[in-house]
């Protein structure tokens, strides 16, 4: 299957090539722009995305599978004197940093639209940071798994994640496919039986250890 991805994003695609190779499926990565992936789950370029559930410009054309268990998380990040934000309307008048090809929650446009600075895209998350860093920018707004590995290579002094949103991971199915609901159902199910392996595997030392201590 062509499987689009944003980037390698470790845990995920980790997680994403165990269930394939648990269910038979070999996967081929490939790195699209967030409008290319919607472009081409619509055309059928491309099988399968790990991404967001009930995206309103996808749900035409595609089949979400369960959720997994890994969280999005959308977030305000900014440096240690600023404000820290509890709701999007705070963000109404700030100077904000967005990423170039990503795309926000419904709930966003809005505070883009009437914002009377006009925000600031950066082509990357270093890029952006750089902005932060300089002052040109209070609050950067992104996704907190790529913000943490843009972290380990670019460390940004006493920033933090202002939480602004949250959902669970899925994997949205083209339905160009002609096997979609079977590659959802696979995939739910390679991703149950991996999860009851490991709830066993922890609960294993507990039950030896039970069991070493009778009579």
């Amino acid at each position: 299957m062509t499987t689009a991805r944003r980037k390698a994003q470790g845990t995920i695609i980790e997680l994403t090539n165990q269930l394939a190779a648990d269910s038979g499926y070999r996967l081929n990565w490939i790195n699209y722009p967030i409008n290319r992936i919607y472009h081409s789950l619509k055309s059928g370029d491309i099988d399968f995305w790990p991404g967001s559930p009930n995206v309103p410009a996808l749900q035409d054309f595609t089949l979400s599978s369960k959720p997994l268990g890994i969280t999005v998380k959308l977030c305000a990040f900014s440096l240690e004197n600023s404000k820290t934000i509890t709701a999007i309307e705070q963000l109404g008048d700030k100077q904000l940093v967005l990423i170039r090809g990503y795309t926000y929650r419904d709930q966003l446009k809005a505070i883009f639209e009437n914002n009377p600075h006009q925000p600031i895209v950066a082509p990357n998350h270093p890029a952006a940071m750089e902005l932060l860093h300089h002052g040109r920018g209070e609050y950067l707004i992104s996704y907190g798994h790529p913000m943490q590995e843009a972290m380990k290579d670019y460390p940004l002094q006493d920033a933090h994640c202002d939480t602004l949103d949250d959902w669970p991971l899925v994997y949205v199915i083209s339905r160009r496919n002609p096997n979609t609901q079977l590659i959802a159902d696979t995939f739910d199910a390679a991703y149950e039986r991996r999860s009851t392996e490991h709830l066993s595997a922890e609960a294993a030392p507990e039950n030896d250890a039970a069991q070493s201590s009778l009579p």
